[in-house]
């Protein structure tokens, strides 16, 4: 999972790091190892080695690189010494949590390194993309050049959650300072961000899965993420006690958002507590004891002997094909952008391939005469699939066919309906006139809010005053709800599948029934 924290200033990211910077140079590693699991950050990004950044992260160098300084202090930013300026951005990359379990109850010390070993390799790889494909800067008057940078990223690995239990995490803070092509610094355009996490962290997990594989750990699904074959479900829930903290705030807010996920982890977020790897180790294993497993029975943890047996549905062993993956990528939108794109290979290929795999599976999909590209407003690319443009286009030659039919209310039935809703606004009145008009086919598009149900509401007052039957349709389970549950909404709603879409156009001979599709956009 990547998870994203809101941008910090200087001074914030210089405390919530403090624990884990290596502030003499002569430092013994082994002191710090034995008190603790997490060891001292790490500097990552080609801007890094171009400023001296190189190897363990000193203290003054984090400090000095947050506030915009580079060597002998000199100013990389325009900002530079503000404590108060935008430091960076903190990603956090967390491995699924039988994979931390694994970690933590495995008696095997290559193993265990080298589970460790794996994320960081995970994650790394993870931030070569975002340098690679995802990293600007902007000049020029009001930002409006934009050219690629390269990265200055401090990178700290955890292996602890703040209840103790078992999470192998590592916090990249990617700085907000970038050096450009020609060599000068600035600040990065962060504005991508929110708009990669789901490629990024599904790309995380594709060579998070693959190093597993290499250890010999079986992997299954898990929705859109995988776990470790044979770990026993009782220990995930055993050391899930912070996730269980964010789940019960967020039942308690009565939501389940992006949004109200990162709110309640800060909400219940305490301060975390620091023991010896000794003593964490022992309590986990005296937990896993407690649910009757014991070093007797922690052979999940071992490799497993390969077998030519695969009888667990869970278990992925091939690619999807190109038409698979394009019919379920278009089950609800009509078009999806390059980044859900990609998170959907990244998702697929997770525990079959490589993420380097996954990229040439993408790209031969990109060449595939089946993939249509297209354009946003914005310029942004989007795609369809040959199908869907096919099914969209007999549903706009249907709905032109069908400009002349004569299906308008009568004067009564309009009247009745304006006033049993006396209170529909001007622009309500013209979508009421509109969508009960001649036309076999009309559309409504507005913004959340707008009004549009309670408008149709009346529309179905007016339609069954005229003796015709409304039949409600959502192409997702959320919008059927608010179509049920608005006032005097249609009493039948269907969920309908875009791929079907067109056969209930193509009816022309049930003049008494009125069809409405509810259709959101997507972002």
């Amino acid at each position: 999972m990547l998870s994203l924290s809101p941008p910090k200033s200087a001074g914030g990211a210089m405390s919530y790091f403090s624990s884990q910077l290596v502030e003499d140079a002569q430092t013994d590693p082994e002191d710090y190892y034995s008190n603790s699991h997490e060891q001292p950050g790490r500097w990552r990004g080609k801007a890094a080695a171009a400023l001296g950044l190189a190897g363990e992260v000193d203290g003054k160098d984090f400090a000095r690189t947050l506030l915009g300084y580079g060597q002998n202090f000199k100013k990389l930013v325009q900002n530079a010494g503000d404590s108060e300026r935008r430091a960076g951005q903190d990603l956090t990359f967390s491995a699924p949590k039988t994979v931390s379990v694994a970690w933590a109850l495995a008696d095997d010390a290559e193993l265990k390194s080298g589970i460790e070993e794996a994320q960081r390799r995970a994650v790394d790889k993870a931030l070569e993309r975002i340098e690679q494909d995802y990293l600007f800067t902007r000049r020029g008057h009001g930002g409006q050049d934009r050219e690629h940078a390269a990265m200055v990223a401090a990178v700290f690995d955890h292996q602890t959650s703040r209840e103790q239990d078992p999470q192998l995490h590592s916090h990249c803070f990617v700085m907000n300072v970038c050096r450009r092509e020609d060599g000068t610094f600035g600040t990065i355009d962060n504005s991508f961000f929110y708009k990669i996490q789901k490629e990024l962290g599904a790309y995380y997990r594709v060579e998070l899965a693959k190093e597993m594989q290499n250890l010999g750990l079986a992997v299954e699904r898990d929705g859109d993420s995988y776990r470790l074959k044979n770990i026993d479900p009782r220990l995930e829930k055993q050391f899930s006690k912070r996730r269980d903290q964010i789940e019960s705030k967020l039942a308690e807010v009565g939501s389940h958002s992006a949004r109200a996920s990162e709110t309640a982890a800060l909400d219940t977020r305490k301060d975390k507590e620091h023991s010896s790897g000794e003593a964490l180790e022992e309590s986990w294993r005296a937990q896993a004891a407690e649910l009757g497993i014991d070093k007797n029975n922690l052979q999940a943890f071992e490799p497993e002997p390969e077998s030519d047996d695969n009888d667990n549905d869970k278990t992925p062993d091939r690619m999807p094909t190109h038409a698979e993956i394009l019919r379920e990528l278009t089950q609800h939108a009509s078009t999806v952008s390059q980044h859900q794109l990609k998170a959907a290979v990244y998702v697929a290929a997770q525990g079959v391939l490589s993420a380097d795999e996954a990229d040439q599976y993408l790209d031969e999909l990109l060449a595939d005469d089946e993939l249509i590209k297209l354009r946003d407003a914005r310029n942004e690319p989007r795609f369809t699939s040959r199908e869907m443009l096919e099914i969209e286009q007999r549903l706009a030659d249907s709905a032109r066919s069908r400009q002349n039919e004569q299906h308008q209310v009568s004067n009564e039935a309009l009247q009745q309906a304006r006033e049993a809703f006396p209170t529909l606004s001007e622009e309500q009145q013209h979508m009421l006139a509109h969508v009960t008009g001649d036309a076999g086919v009309v559309a409504v598009q507005g913004m959340a809010g707008t009004g549009k149900s309670f408008a149709l509401a009346a529309a179905r007052e007016a339609w069954e005053a005229d003796g015709k039957t409304v039949i409600g349709c959502a192409l997702a389970g959320k919008a059927a709800a608010g179509l049920r549950d608005c006032r005097r909404a249609p009493a039948l709603i269907r969920r309908h599948c875009i791929h079907s879409s067109a056969n209930w156009m193509k009816d022309r001979n049930n003049s008494k029934k009125i069809w409405l599709l509810s259709w959101t956009r997507p972002g």
